[in-house]
């Protein structure tokens, strides 16, 4: 399970400070980037050239309000591998350790060129495997 830290920022609330429902995705995103970064891959497959991994379908439950100024931990870990998709599981909490909120996010390997699914890269998925 990895761990990525923030806090909610003014302008991720909404006017009664409390964080606008959408903005938990971009929260977890933040996390999902660090996360793929500490796996320390060879290729960036945020940037390549011939392959995309868009998200699929997403999930949230909510359980406590996410304050301005709230620090969060969100816990990122790997829920599923299959073929040409994978899926991640993000527990957001406070430091006492209650839930914020749970999301899950299903993204898959795609050629560029003709938007098919392909297989995960080798290199990839023996370290999706490895954070499991």
């Amino acid at each position: 399970m990895y761990k990525f830290q923030t806090k909610i920022f003014f302008f991720d609330a909404d006017p009664a400070g409390i964080l606008f429902f959408g903005r938990v995705f971009e929260i977890c995103h933040r996390g999902y980037e660090d996360f793929i970064g500490s796996l320390n891959l060879n290729q960036n497959y945020f940037t390549h050239p011939d392959i995309a991994m868009p998200v699929i379908h997403t999930e949230a439950d909510y359980f406590k309000p996410m304050k301005y100024g709230d620090a969060v931990n969100v816990f990122v870990s790997v829920e599923k591998i299959k073929n040409s998709s994978f899926e991640i599981k993000y527990a957001l909490k406070n430091d006492l350790d209650e839930k914020f909120a749970v999301i899950k996010t299903a993204h898959v390997f795609i050629d560029k060129k003709s938007f098919s699914k392909i297989d995960i890269p080798e290199e990839f998925k023996e370290k999706l495997l490895a954070a499991e």
